[in-house]
């Protein structure tokens, strides 16, 4: 990926590298987390997949060797994987919910605070998530 690319986790990317020498031969592509050895590949196209990264910023370098040892690094490439928002996050956007009996589990770790939302119990309010419900009969 280029430098700056941005995924949802759990993210998938492949690592891919352009490699030639004039006087001979590539022998090998190796792929690097940082210092990490990730995999390494002996024929063009020069790739490596990567699955189920968690959030989190991630440093990828490709490096070269050709048959008489000499090799090459790639510049680095600066990846972010970002956890995706709930997606009731947003008050405009509340999960609806439907039935007489309207029963939900959740969490808010990864919602936001909206600009202006309501206070909650009384309180200024933090990470909220919403669901919305309608009674499907009036009392009288």
């Amino acid at each position: 990926p280029l430098t700056g690319t941005t995924g949802l986790a759990p993210a998938s990317f492949s690592l891919g590298a352009s490699a030639s020498d004039p006087d001979g031969t590539i022998v090998l592509v190796s792929f690097h987390q940082g210092t990490n050895l990730l995999g390494v590949t002996t024929n063009a196209p020069y790739r490596w997949d990567l699955t189920g990264l968690p959030a989190g910023g991630y440093e990828f370098t490709a490096r070269a060797v050709d048959q008489g040892g000499l090799s090459v690094t790639s510049a680095v490439a600066l990846v972010n994987v970002v956890q995706p928002l709930p997606p009731n996050d947003a008050f405009a956007t509340a999960t609806i919910l439907a039935g007489a009996n309207a029963a939900v589990t959740g969490f808010n770790a990864l919602a936001t605070k909206e600009p202006g939302g309501p206070a909650h119990a009384g309180k200024s309010g933090g990470h909220s998530v919403w669901w919305r419900w309608t009674a499907p009969v009036a009392v009288a």
